[in-house]
């Protein structure tokens, strides 16, 4: 995990061009609580963040509305109402300690998607439902990073940058059966070091459902189930 944060805070607060990445965290603590010397060490050295203290029982609304505008700085106004103060006790117990992360990146794909091309199709739930969902269509023959292996196949779509020493990309890892979801996350729990080697293939056609989320249609919550 700590390995994981130092990759993101070597990322973190890039803004080049039409590309912006954030990663902020962030810990409330009930101030009943003595905090280890160790603890706040890796929060404020690791993570880059403040355990702050607060009184969940007697200021609980307090608590949450502190929280909430915590989570919607931290992504540009996308997550507004992280927490409710009912989520602050259970079982007559009040919480002892939130910690929380945000993760926020907006980037311009190197090749964009025709939105002319945009049109419904099936989109296969893992519970075997189906659903039409709008689909965004790539150029034919466009030139994408690509690789397969025994199971599934990885695409890679970079981002654009100005910066050639600054690259992101987003992996789509497709099983090769429908139903291969459940198979491919255990292999990778056990195996993390699965290669993703980069071999440049023209692709004649490359289909994907959106990801925005909206309060219409939208195949965000179907991938949500």
């Amino acid at each position: 995990m700590i390995d994981l944060a130092s990759l993101f805070n070597e990322s973190n607060g890039v803004s080049i061009g039409e590309l912006d990445l954030s990663f902020v965290n962030a810990a409330w603590v009930a101030q009943s609580l003595k905090l280890k010397p160790s603890f706040q060490e890796i929060v404020e050295g690791v993570y880059h963040a403040i355990a702050k203290e607060v009184d969940f029982a007697n200021k609980a609304e307090q608590v949450v509305a502190e929280v909430n505008a915590w989570a919607e700085t931290a992504t540009r106004g996308l997550i507004r109402n992280l927490l409710t103060a009912e989520a602050l006790k259970v079982k007559n117990e009040y919480a002892a300690l939130i910690l929380a992360n945000a993760l926020y990146f907006k980037g311009t794909w190197a090749q964009l998607f025709d939105t002319s091309k945009t049109k419904q199709r099936v989109f296969h739930l893992l519970d075997g439902e189906k659903v039409h969902v709008p689909f965004m269509t790539s150029n034919r023959f466009e030139r994408y990073l690509y690789n397969k292996f025994e199971d599934f196949k990885i695409l890679k779509l970079p981002y654009k940058t100005s910066q050639p020493t600054r690259k992101f990309a987003m992996h789509f890892f497709l099983p090769d059966v429908k139903d291969g979801l459940k198979n491919l996350l255990q292999m990778f729990k056990s195996n993390l070091n699965t290669s993703t080697s980069d071999s440049i293939l023209s692709t004649r056609k490359f289909l994907t459902s959106g990801f925005r989320d909206s309060s219409s249609s939208s195949s965000l919550k179907h991938w949500r189930r």
